[in-house]
Parts: C-alpha cells; structure tokens; sequence
C-alpha cells in the first residue's frame, strides 16, 4: 500500500485510542501540446491538468490515447512527505501518410458543382452536385439521379439512407438549415429535418457514435467554426467550436483514423483535429493541396477524396501507408 502511517496512542478515560495520520504530499500532471487523461495507478484522475493531495508512497503515472498521437510513457514517481512535485507528458505526433490507389469519375456533366460524396461501402458512392443527388456504382457509372434543392452540400451514408445538409444561402445568419433525408436504393425522399441551430448554412454532415455532426458556412465576422452535434432523431445536443476562422466555413469532414478531418476553402485545404477539434496539422501535399469537396472513410486504412474537375467530379482513393 502506498501509505506511510503514524501511530499515536492514547489514553482517555480508562480506553484506548489509536489514530493514523497519512502523511500526504502534492501531485500536479499536465500534458502537452493537447488535453490528455491521467491515470494514476491505473486509475482515471480526468483530463489534464490536475493537481490533488496524495499519500506519499509509489506510484505509475499514466496516460491517454489521442487520435494520431504516440501518448507520453508511463512515469514511475516516489514521492515524499512535503514535496510538491510536478509531471507533464508530451504527446508525440504520428506521422500519417497516404498512397495513392485509384481514381473514379462520375459520369455525366452537371450544371451545380460537386459538393460531397459518400459511400455504403459496399456497391455504391453518392454524389453531390448541387442540384442533383448521383448514385453510381464504383467505376463511377450512373445507376440513379435525381434532382435536389438548391443547394444540396455534402451528404453522408448511415443505416440504408443518405443525408443531405440544405440551406437557402450561406454565410449570414438566418439559413433555413435542413437535412433531406434519402433511401439509399431508389434515392426517393423519406423526411426532412430542419436544424434551425446551423445559422450560417448546413453544408456538410458527418456520423460519428451515434450522432450526427453538421457544420457549413460563416461570416467573415467571426473568429472561430462552428460544429453542431444531434441525435439519430436530430434532436439538438450541443454546439462545438473549431477555433480557427476560415473563408466561407467548412466544406466537407470526416471522422477518419481517429481524427476530424475538415475541407476548407483557403489554403492549406485540409484541416485535422482530435476529437475535441483541437488543430493537429493543416494538411497540403497532393491530393490534399487544393479544397476536398468530399472525405469520406471508406475503410479503417482507405479514404476517399472528392475533386471538382470542370462540370464532373472525380474521387481519388488513398491507402494510409
């Protein structure tokens, strides 16, 4: 046990009393350049920084996972009576790289640019163009098309149907924010969704644990992106902020190798963040050094990347190496 006892004895009344005084000590753990859990002996103490009172004695200091990030190792510390002792744990970044495997293009010419693209992972992509919804097979042939509201942004595949983030304008608050929701076989209409929160415009969506997770356009007043969070029935649960300004907002994000990847309209292009949209690298070496106008994970190892190319759309399919 990790606990350095004094014995007091004493006499009261005929009766014997014995106290243990625990001698205690000091422990503050930070971490850097993000966030992370502490775990003391195994135990969670929460997300860093903390400082608390211990008993002096042996312990293991430990730490969390961070998407893309090699954690700190662990830390063996002895502390002793009156000390303030001090830990920080250095996350390390994990180098990611991609080749590239293959292209697909969309057949057909589109009056609206593509915006997005999504996939079932199975048989199927889905393309966004604006004002019309493409399903192909993976060689990029049409299997259906329909027309869509303008403008349709980038969707996302979940559980047989395709959701589509509306909006009637961009940038300025007031949007009529909406998401059309699309079965995935015939692309006929089941519902739609009014997500009144997203004020700057719905433009892309992204699944991720059972949530939905929206973002789109932003004024030039503002300092910071906006990602808004739903349930499965789009009941709002909260808004979460990716601190950095970007022209136009967010095009297109992802949840990929346990990170947030986000397509942006200035250059670098690409943004990736931890779950808790902290910035770990802007990302531009090809395919990545012009805006994505789609990411989608199509496997734990393979990412899809949507491309403009004129009036068609192309996708370019990267293995992480």
């Amino acid at each position: 046990m990790n606990k350095k006892i004094i014995f007091l004895l004493t006499l009261s009344g005929g009766g014997l009393f014995i106290y243990f005084l625990l001698k205690k000590t000091t422990l503050t753990i930070n971490t850097t350049p993000f966030v992370g859990e502490i775990f003391v002996n195994g135990v969670s103490w929460g997300m860093a920084p903390q400082t608390r009172k211990i008993n002096i004695g042996n312990y293991i200091i430990s730490f969390g996972d961070i998407g893309g990030f090699e954690p700190p190792k662990s830390i063996s510390i002895n502390l002793i009576e009156k000390e303030i002792k001090m830990i920080e744990g250095k996350y390390t970044e994990i180098p990611l790289e991609f080749n590239q495997i293959r292209e697909i293009m969309c057949e057909g010419h589109y009056e609206g640019h593509l915006q997005g693209i999504t996939t079932n992972k199975v048989d199927a992509i889905y393309w966004s163009f604006t004002t019309t919804l493409v399903k192909t097979d993976f060689e990029g042939n049409i299997i259906e098309s329909i027309p869509v509201p303008s403008h349709i942004g980038d969707p996302t595949y979940h559980d047989g149907k395709i959701y589509a983030p509306y909006s009637d304008k961009f940038n300025e608050p007031g949007a009529d924010s909406r998401i059309f929701i699309y079965d995935a076989d015939d692309l006929s209409l089941i519902d739609v969704k009014n997500i009144p929160q997203v004020t700057y415009g719905a433009g892309t969506i992204e699944y991720y644990k059972g949530h939905f997770f929206v973002a789109g356009g932003l004024p030039v007043f503002e300092s910071k992106n906006y990602i808004y969070e739903y349930d499965k029935n789009f009941k709002y649960i909260t808004t979460h902020h990716l601190d950095e300004y970007t022209y136009k907002g967010i095009q297109t994000m992802c949840y990929f190798n346990n990170n947030w990847w986000f397509g942006v309209y200035e250059y670098p292009n690409t943004i990736r963040t931890d779950d808790s949209f902290n910035v770990i690298e802007r990302r531009q070496q090809a395919p990545f050094d012009s805006t994505p106008y789609g990411i989608f994970e199509l496997n734990d190892y393979t990412l899809m990347i949507g491309k403009v190319i004129g009036d068609q759309g192309k996708i370019i399919i990267l293995e992480k190496i």
